[in-house]
């Protein structure tokens, strides 16, 4: 490729004809340079190449972006995962007194982006069945969503007979031993 001159700027659709391309192409306006306007493909081929050339500093620069920006990356990610707001996130986790729906526990320490519990969801529906602890909503995860596999894993772990009684009362009071007996 050779320089990458502009001309016959079509300024309302951001178009223009590259020499370096050798094609019309989309461009930028690079108002802080003083330039005018920029193709687009060397502005990205730049972009890389300094990237390449400065992964430290530019890999510092998004950690410190990230820091500053939690609340807003952790609005993006639960608005287009989950279809919900981050005051809605904060409504529901306090609601719950900040404890895992699966295991009752206050999580120690926060989760991601200072969030301490997991939005636990379907993953075929997508629909949220609740919200979880990290270790929690792994091991739901790990196991496929598969209740089968959680059983397998509970006879696995050889429950004494206390641990056994306080499972079917879990599942008595959940209505989990009619209904899986109803299958």
């Amino acid at each position: 490729m050779g320089q990458h001159y502009i001309s016959r700027i079509d300024e309302t659709n951001r178009t223009a004809y590259c020499s370096g391309c050798g094609e019309t192409v989309q461009v930028n306006r690079n108002a802080a340079r003083s330039k005018g306007w920029t193709c687009a493909v060397k502005a990205r081929e730049d972009a890389g190449l300094h990237r390449q050339g400065h992964k430290e500093e530019v890999s510092k620069a998004h950690k410190a972006w990230r820091e500053a920006n939690k609340d807003r990356l952790r609005s993006y990610q639960l608005q287009r995962l989950y279809g919900i707001t981050i005051e809605e996130y904060r409504a529901e986790v306090a609601g719950r007194s900040g404890r895992c729906d699966i295991c009752g526990e206050i999580p120690s320490g926060n989760g991601p982006n200072g969030l301490a519990l997991c939005v636990e969801h379907d993953h075929v529906t997508k629909r949220i069945r609740g919200y979880a602890d990290r270790d929690c909503n792994t091991m739901i995860g790990a196991a496929g969503e598969d209740p089968v596999r959680l059983a397998q894993g509970i006879i696995y772990l050889k429950p004494s007979r206390d641990q056994l009684s306080a499972i079917i009362k879990l599942l008595e009071e959940a209505g989990g031993v009619q209904e899986a007996a109803r299958r």
